[in-house]
């Protein structure tokens, strides 16, 4: 799914026009869905170049690029984007080098606040978006759940739907039937939107997202995933206080895992389909 990513050379050969003074350029690990290449600029430093080589590659690109400088220009610390590259069968966009270092919980969950409390007139996103081969069209919705369910459940439901079970049928279908009654109500919010411990970076000035994917949605979106995988659990209690979180949103945490786990079972395999049963069983739909 990832696709043939460029040769260094070719990656070099193009990105020198836009930096004269590239000199080295160096495969690191990192991504999984894309590559990361770090740029050697002599006396301009260091950069990242991100490259995607999948058949989504120019809508994923263009919208990374896109959310990193939205975020950026509303305050957000994020990589500062630079510009954006096409060569053939590939992607991508060169971005500032954030160097890391462990970040403390307090200034990660004041970086979470003032990113929520950045609101739309609607949820969803300007344009169409595309991840783990899935298109979504993010048509604006004033429901939450409606468009939750309408603009991300399921298009991943039907891109894999002849892998699930009846129960799992059967669970989907009670969440549809009870649309409107799930989620507190709340203003739509900006969504770093794969908020996982890897797409944190700690820094001298407090922490910074990195690999977001962003639109306007419930908050809860991204706390789900923040528990989905360890990394914050210092985090999460105090971003709960500081922004007067619903305290209910842990028994909503099979609905607002849902769709970052059907990505990932989609991407990563049917350990990730358990979990979405060990959520329904949870709350009582299967």
């Amino acid at each position: 799914m990832k696709g043939i990513p460029p040769s260094i050379d070719q990656l070099r050969d193009l990105l020198r026009p836009e930096f004269p003074a590239l000199q080295d350029c160096t495969s690191i690990p990192g991504g999984d869905l894309g590559f990361l290449y770090q740029l050697g600029l002599g006396g301009d430093g260091f950069a990242i170049a991100k490259v995607y080589a999948s058949s989504e590659h120019l809508i994923t690109s263009k919208t990374e690029f896109d959310f990193l400088l939205y975020m950026r220009s509303n305050g957000i610390s994020v990589p500062s984007p630079l510009v954006l590259f096409e060569g053939e069968g590939y992607s991508g966009f060169v971005m500032s080098l954030i160097s890391s270092t462990s970040f403390e919980a307090e200034s990660c969950a004041k970086e979470l606040f003032k990113l929520h409390e950045i609101k739309g007139r609607y949820f969803g996103w300007d344009t169409e978006t595309s991840l783990g081969g899935v298109t979504f069209n993010n048509n604006r919705g004033e429901s939450w759940e409606d468009f939750w369910w309408r603009e991300r459940i399921l298009p991943v439901v039907k891109s894999i739907e002849m892998k699930f079970s009846p129960r799992l049928l059967r669970g989907l279908s009670l969440i549809e039937r009870s649309l409107g009654n799930w989620f507190p109500d709340e203003k739509p919010c900006l969504l770093h939107g794969d908020l996982w411990r890897g797409n944190v970076m700690g820094g001298k000035n407090g922490c910074t997202f990195i690999d977001p994917w962003c639109y306007f949605g419930h908050r809860e979106m991204d706390i789900g995933m923040m528990k989905m995988f360890c990394g914050f659990e210092e985090v999460i209690p105090i971003y709960i206080v500081t922004s007067k979180m619903d305290l209910g949103y842990a028994e909503r945490l099979p609905l607002s895992q849902l769709f970052p786990l059907l990505i990932h079972w989609r991407l990563f395999g049917e350990h990730y389909r358990q979990e979405i049963e060990q959520g329904f069983k949870r709350i009582g739909l299967v």
